[in-house]
């Protein structure tokens, strides 16, 4: 979770398998009314290309835990998350941001 720069401004950002045990993805949504109501949540991780353990559908089971969200004093939020298959790897380091 983060607070956005205006009162009742929140983001939340999380990663689940709700697409199967091999699609983990990570998940982002806001609020702007103190969470009285959410934006739908959007899928950040739907991205196939980029590493073996990836495919449209999400990535194998998040190794690790390195996960980081934070807004800017103008609202952009900034995310950052790894994935991997074991402490060896391979595994990779990702970010997003936008509104």
């Amino acid at each position: 979770m983060a607070a956005g720069p205006r009162p009742g401004d929140f983001r939340a950002a999380w990663e689940d398998d709700r697409n199967g045990a091999t699609a983990w993805n990570v998940w982002y949504r806001a609020t702007t009314n103190g969470g009285a109501s959410w934006r739908p949540p959007v899928r950040l991780s739907g991205r196939g290309s980029g590493a073996p353990y990836k495919s449209r559908a999400g990535f194998r089971f998040p190794y690790g835990d390195y996960f980081g969200i934070t807004v800017d004093s103008r609202g952009t939020s900034y995310l950052i998350w790894s994935e991997g298959t074991s402490y060896d790897g391979p595994g990779g380091t990702w970010w997003a941001h936008g509104r």
